[in-house]
């Protein structure tokens, strides 16, 4: 048998967030308060936060929640406020990864809750812009980037996966093939990216708050509040 005590801070998750010495801010305060960039992202900005992101897709993928994972990205919020189009175009991407790997796990039933979390907690999965649109505009943003390797492998990268989760919607059966041939693209392009890890930004840590290092544009309390009443 098992309890949570609801206010003590060892038993409720949702006491954390009055724990910490820093003010959480969500995306409009963020942008208002001047700690996230709307546009003009420096290569190492654009490199870390991309990174930053690929971990939060893997971990929610391995059964954690959006809400703690990928929404905790600030970005990811609402990305028709970013005027960088790299950024833009990556966040819209991820977006669509997720909604499309929701709707098919979703679709097929064959998984349990500890297993895989397909609620979006009421987060716009930029349902208003197509598959095609979001696809085309991380293709304009490679071609932009070809000279910058480091950017435009992890961009590439986003719109190969994306487009591999979009054959799988095909009903015909040449869209296994083609999946097959794109993830063979998708998986030579690691190498590029994780050689140029070092090249991004790190989590920033305020030594004067006690606060665990956060990537810029991040904010991992951010969605304490969706969250049901658990252990911490």
């Amino acid at each position: 048998m098992s309890a949570i005590e609801m206010m003590d801070p060892k038993m409720d998750a949702g006491m954390i967030g009055n724990q910490v010495n820093r003010k959480v801010l969500n995306f409009e305060q963020a942008i208002k308060d001047g700690t996230i960039k709307m546009k003009d992202l420096t290569l190492p900005e654009l490199i870390g936060i991309m990174d930053t992101c690929f971990c939060c897709l893997i971990t929610w993928l391995e059964g954690h929640s959006l809400a703690q994972t990928v929404f905790t990205c600030l970005y990811i919020h609402n990305p028709d406020f970013i005027e960088d189009p790299a950024m833009k175009a990556f966040a819209l991407g991820i977006l669509k990864i997720c909604d499309i790997a929701r709707e098919k796990v979703n679709k097929a039933a064959v998984f349990e809750e500890e297993d895989f979390q397909s609620m979006n907690y009421g987060f716009k999965m930029a349902n208003s812009v197509t598959d095609l649109r979001v696809t085309g505009m991380l293709k304009d943003v490679e071609d932009d980037m070809q000279r910058r390797v480091k950017i435009f492998s992890r961009v590439k990268f986003t719109r190969v996966l994306l487009t591999v989760l979009i054959a799988f919607t095909k009903k015909e059966t040449s869209a296994v093939a083609e999946a097959q041939k794109l993830m063979v693209q998708a998986a030579d392009l690691l190498s590029a990216i994780h050689n140029s890890l070092h090249h991004g930004i790190q989590a920033q840590n305020d030594t004067t708050k006690g606060d665990h290092p956060i990537m810029m544009g991040f904010e991992p309390l951010v969605n304490q509040r969706l969250l049901p009443p658990t252990f911490p």
